[in-house]
């Protein structure tokens, strides 16, 4: 059956947040976010809304009494044996496919990574599997751009007769039914991420997450489709973008 990870990335805005999103989600994984300003831009001011390291601990242990797996991205080396004590799997992000220092870290631990592969070619997938035991790689189809509006899955396929890995796919797509079932049934996706958020929150815009993000209902609704086994190209995709401006927003 194929892991379904739950991105909260940045939609929180307290640590209660946090803690109701996992028990919300219905994710086989939640998945949060954890690096500083500093060690990311260069500037302790950059981007403000950091997870406070000391939460860390109590997502994991919340994950853990629910019953699902807590996983935590982190984007700079020395964050790595932090982070390996809480998790059983590692994800590396796209942007950070080509650090070596991270994916060597990461490696290190002896643990199975999931790689993300919007910012890479072939010769940068091939480099990062490189560096890894060959069964401890997932990769991650996925186009960088938050919402994705393209998409092409028979890159699955592809990458798995490429890469001798398996394949699964990071959806930044607002789809609730089309690409995900196609993804899991049609192309043999091993995991399915996809960003979440909690209604209340989403509906502020505030977060840099909020347009690229599935709400409880449509998260639970993607579930049910994936954990029912049936396969259709026929589901109806109610939940498209529209743009306005600048911006692009759910319809209301």
């Amino acid at each position: 059956m194929t892991k379904i990870i739950a991105d909260v990335g940045s939609n929180w805005f307290t640590f209660e947040d946090c803690l109701e999103s996992i028990e919300a989600c219905p994710a086989d994984v939640v998945k949060f976010q954890y690096f500083t300003s500093l060690k990311m831009y260069g500037k302790s001011d950059y981007f403000l809304k950091e997870l406070p390291k000391e939460w860390i601990p109590y997502l994991a242990a919340k994950c853990k009494a629910l019953g699902k797996e807590f996983m935590c991205t982190v984007f700079h080396h020395s964050d790595v044996a932090m982070i390996d004590e809480y998790v059983s799997t590692h994800k590396i992000s796209s942007a950070e496919i080509t650090d070596l220092n991270l994916l060597k870290a990461t490696a290190a631990t002896d643990k199975p990574a999931l790689i993300s592969t919007g910012c890479a070619g072939k010769q940068e997938i091939t480099a990062a599997i490189a560096l890894f035991k060959k069964e401890h790689v997932t990769l991650l189809y996925c186009e960088a751009e938050y919402p994705s509006r393209y998409h092409n899955l028979s890159n699955i396929s592809l990458m798995r007769n490429n890469y001798g890995v398996p394949i699964g796919y990071s959806d930044h797509s607002l789809d609730v039914y089309a690409s995900p079932s196609e993804a899991a049934f049609g192309c043999r996706a091993t995991v399915i991420e996809k960003h979440f958020g909690l209604e209340r929150i989403l509906h502020t815009r505030l977060t840099a997450d909020h347009g690229h993000s599935l709400n409880e209902l449509d998260f639970g609704k993607m579930c049910d489709l994936l954990r029912s086994g049936k396969y259709t190209r026929e589901y109806p995709t109610h939940f498209r973008r529209v743009k306005r401006g600048n911006d692009w927003v759910r319809p209301r």
